[in-house]
């Protein structure tokens, strides 16, 4: 556990050293400064798991008192939180081939890092969502603070947010439950616009909606755990025609837990 411990420190001052060569001189330090000046009282892991294991009582306590729905709401396992190594998230923003036309969603934020960090690399309006307030209010007030129009942070749950202006996005879901990603896919297919780029880490699209993705590479990077495949698609409604899988009408797509289990 200690060996373990030790190389994921060593992997993170490595990674905090290539982006600081790379990307300090182009002015990226005062967006990685101040983020780290903002949670060195309390770290964002901290932050996390306090606010997911209050929604989770209090999930509890309304699903004793009979409340229609919270025994289905979802809510990830607190212990889950992760931030995508910023020389990854380089490669992604490359391959994925953003540019400053894109309007691009960081689904899942955390404190915002990657969200910063991909408007530095772009230029690209961002916007990073997550439901954990102080990530969220700290992530808008820094960027009011540096001048940074092109990033907001909203906190709304990823299965009601809006994304029909979004031209690409991101997706770190490693933690999420496969009945989670189905009811994701379901809102975003009512939401994305055809050729909408999605990036997503350890799993494509394809596997739970081949009629909806297409798959157009994957590449192997490192982050914190080891390395994972992150995989590049495009939304493509009209692939259904082609692919056998029943159900291309949108009415249909999960729309609660029992449905995506189905």
């Amino acid at each position: 556990m200690m060996h373990s411990a030790f190389r994921i420190s060593m992997k993170r001052a490595w990674n905090w050293i290539r982006i600081a060569v790379r990307h300090y001189p182009r002015g990226f330090w005062r967006q990685d400064l101040w983020l780290a000046a903002l949670y060195l009282a309390k770290n964002p892991f901290r932050i996390s798991r306090e606010f997911w294991d209050r929604e989770t009582e209090a999930l509890g306590k309304r699903a004793a008192a009979g409340n229609d729905g919270a025994a289905t709401h979802y809510t990830p396992d607190p212990h889950t939180y992760g931030e995508t190594p910023l020389p990854a998230m380089e490669r992604i923003a490359a391959r994925a081939g953003w540019t400053a036309d894109d309007v691009i969603y960081d689904l899942g934020c955390g404190r915002g890092t990657t969200t910063f960090f991909i408007e530095h690399l772009t230029k690209a309006r961002v916007t990073g969502i997550d439901r954990v307030p102080v990530f969220v209010a700290r992530g808008n007030g820094l960027a009011r603070k540096l001048g940074l129009a092109r990033v907001a942070f909203l906190d709304e749950d990823l299965l009601e947010a809006d994304y029909r202006n979004a031209t690409a996005l991101y997706y770190y879901g490693t933690g999420a439950h496969d009945f989670y990603i189905q009811l994701l896919i379901g809102h975003l297919a009512r939401q994305l616009r055809p050729g909408t780029k999605i990036a997503t880490v350890t799993y494509p699209l394809t596997n739970y909606r081949p009629d909806l993705f297409t798959l157009e590479g994957s590449e192997r990077l490192d982050f914190l755990w080891g390395r994972s495949d992150v995989y590049f698609q495009r939304f493509d409604p009209e692939r259904g025609a082609s692919v056998e899988r029943p159900g291309r009408d949108l009415s249909r797509y999960p729309q609660t837990a029992e449905e995506a289990d189905e």
